[in-house]
């Protein structure tokens, strides 16, 4: 596989699972459901569009190292309130969890 394919398929891979993050955290009731979200779509089209159609291009590497730069910013602004959100989350889990990664409520 050539270098610029790897990157397109990483891009478009980190693309998808930030989207099933973000529906995730709807879910599960971390966030709620909103316009604000239509500010991480339109960013997430950017990506897209950067690893699709721009990929061999200057323009294309920059929106994908851009992309890559804020998903690696995403663990220090997730840990900034993770306590807090396990405790919320521990006192209100649903029952019956699918994934079987969830905490219990007992």
């Amino acid at each position: 596989m050539k270098q610029r394919d790897l990157l397109s398929v990483t891009s478009i891979l980190s693309t998808l699972l930030l989207a099933l993050h973000i529906s995730q955290d709807i879910v599960f009731g971390f966030d709620r459901a909103g316009l604000n979200h239509l500010v991480g779509v339109a960013i997430l089209l950017v990506v897209v569009c950067g690893a699709v159609l721009l990929r061999e291009r200057r323009s294309g590497k920059v929106i994908m190292l851009l992309g890559g730069v804020m998903a690696a910013a995403m663990l220090p602004l997730h840990m900034r309130n993770g306590m807090d959100c396990a405790r919320s989350f521990s006192r209100r889990a649903a029952p019956c969890c699918s994934s079987g990664l969830c905490m219990s409520s007992e």
